[in-house]
């Protein structure tokens, strides 16, 4: 996990692994996503999530419930910390993957779908600008 500060909002990003072929092989990824959420927490401060899928070569979609429920129990801390979500996704698999979690989950805050780093950070840097304003 890396974490770059924007004054009072920072960016967490969190580079997936290349293989999710068993419950195992999300742990780290939940674990990384609890940290950050009790970070914010900690600091009472919200935050852009920025989630790197360049490196996935496989991910098993059945597993994809695990972290439909993990969204769904951090909802209201969704709500009230997180600014938006930026997915850079490189390949139609994952895009797949992506497409069956947001059958089953509505996300709480703004969620952009990008193909480069650029355009993760230009999306997460206007909507936090955004947050301040409204």
């Amino acid at each position: 996990m890396t974490t770059v500060n924007l004054k009072d909002s920072p960016l967490i990003k969190i580079i997936f692994a290349k293989r999710y072929d068993k419950k195992e092989d999300f742990l780290p990824l939940i674990n990384s996503l609890e940290k950050s959420y009790q970070l914010a927490q900690d600091k009472n401060s919200q935050f852009c999530l920025l989630l790197d899928t360049s490196n996935v070569e496989y991910a098993n979609p059945i597993l994809a419930m695990e972290l439909v429920k993990w969204l769904a129990d951090k909802k209201s801390l969704s709500k009230k910390y997180l600014i938006c979500t930026c997915v850079l996704i490189k390949n139609n698999l994952i895009q797949n993957f992506l497409n069956i979690i947001l059958k089953f989950f509505v996300p709480t805050k703004p969620y952009f779908v990008v193909k480069n780093s650029a355009e993760m950070y230009v999306y997460s840097m206007l909507m936090t600008v955004y947050s301040k304003y409204t």
